[in-house]
């Protein structure tokens, strides 16, 4: 029977504590990212854009609830676009990079890039809908009058002076 010396037993007690202290840190962050995950999807009306769009509407509750779940199905919906579009733009970026772009190469990727840019447009219009549908009359004129302003107001291609 093999007995283990005092520092071998002090190396694996150090070794399990190690492991258990890796344990519970890895619970531990688990466990505030799922909880991270919740208040950032309870809060999200509140850390939208779309944000000042709401703001003095005197929303409901029911409004409010609403409203939320139409953001989380904007956000998904927006997120594909998105993907596509920074995919593309990545394609093409590398193409550029390798030092002999190819326009045939380049065009369809670019035709990705507008297809996904106008799926957005499209996606973040039909949203502004949906939400004026939630609406009543006042709160559905200041909320159409607000995102108009808000689009005559900024360019999304701002490096377009």
């Amino acid at each position: 029977m093999m007995y283990l010396t005092s520092l071998a037993k002090k190396w694996i007690a150090g070794v399990l504590m190690l492991m258990l202290l890796v344990r519970l840190t890895s619970l531990f962050i688990g466990w505030r990212m799922q909880n991270l995950a919740t208040v950032m999807s309870e809060q999200m009306l509140a850390s939208s854009p779309a944000t000042s769009l709401y703001q003095d509407l005197q929303l409901t509750d029911a409004q409010k609830k609403q409203i939320q779940a139409l953001e989380k199905q904007y956000q998904s919906e927006v997120k594909v676009f998105c993907e596509r579009h920074c995919s593309a733009r990545m394609k093409i970026a590398e193409l550029l990079k390798s030092g002999e772009p190819a326009m045939e190469k380049i065009l369809p990727l670019q035709r990705e890039v507008c297809d996904a840019y106008s799926g957005s447009e499209e996606a973040t219009l039909r949203h502004v809908v949906r939400v004026s549908e939630a609406l009543n009359p006042q709160q559905k004129a200041a909320f159409l009058k607000k995102f108009a302003t808000s689009i005559t107001v900024s360019c999304p291609m701002q490096f377009v002076q």
